[in-house]
C-alpha cells in the first residue's frame, strides 16, 4: 500500500495521513492487521444441554439474520469455543416448534441469558464453531510519501 502527507489548515497548520492499506491491513497508518479464524472448530448442533442450549425468547420473538448469529455465537461459547457462524436451525424461531417442551438449556435472545426451563418455542441451531481469533498488530511507523507498512 502507499501512504502520503496531505496538508490541511484547520485553524493551524497541521497533516493528516491518507493511506491505502494492503491485504486486509486497516487503520490510520496500516496498522492493525487483518483477522483471521483458526481452522480447528467444529460443527455444533444444538440439542438442549448446558453445553450446547436451544435458541428461545421469553416474550419478544424475533429470527433476523443478527438473531441468528447471536444464537449461533452462544451456541459455540457454551460449547467451550470463542465464536462462531450460523448455519442453520431446525425452523423460524417465531413460528411453531418441533423441538421439545420439557426442561432444556436455551439461550434467551430478548433477556440476552442462558437459562434452564420448559418452553415451547424453541429452535435447534447448527452453527460452525472455532477455536480462537488469531489478531496481530503490526507495527507503526510514522506515515511518510514512501509506502506504507
Amino acid at each position: 500500500g502507499s501512504c502520503t502527507n496531505k496538508y490541511m489548515y484547520a485553524g493551524i497548520n497541521d497533516y493528516y495521513y491518507s493511506c491505502t492499506c494492503r491485504n486486509g491491513y486497516s487503520g490510520i497508518r496500516c496498522q492493525t492487521s487483518p483477522t483471521t479464524i483458526n481452522p480447528s472448530g467444529a460443527r455444533i448442533v444444538s440439542d438442549g444441554t448446558r453445553e450446547r442450549p436451544y435458541c428461545s425468547f421469553s416474550t419478544m420473538c424475533s429470527w433476523t439474520s443478527s438473531d441468528q448469529a447471536e444464537c449461533a455465537t452462544k451456541l459455540c461459547q457454551a460449547s467451550g469455543y470463542v465464536g462462531g457462524t450460523y448455519v442453520s436451525a431446525s425452523h423460524d424461531l417465531c413460528g411453531s416448534t418441533d423441538v421439545t417442551s420439557e426442561i432444556a438449556w436455551h439461550w434467551r435472545l430478548d433477556t440476552d441469558e442462558y437459562i434452564q426451563f420448559a418452553h415451547a418455542r424453541e429452535t435447534r441451531v447448527t452453527a460452525d464453531c472455532f477455536a480462537s481469533v488469531q489478531t496481530t498488530t503490526q507495527v507503526t511507523y510514522p506515515c511518510t510519501s514512501s509506502p506504507c507498512l
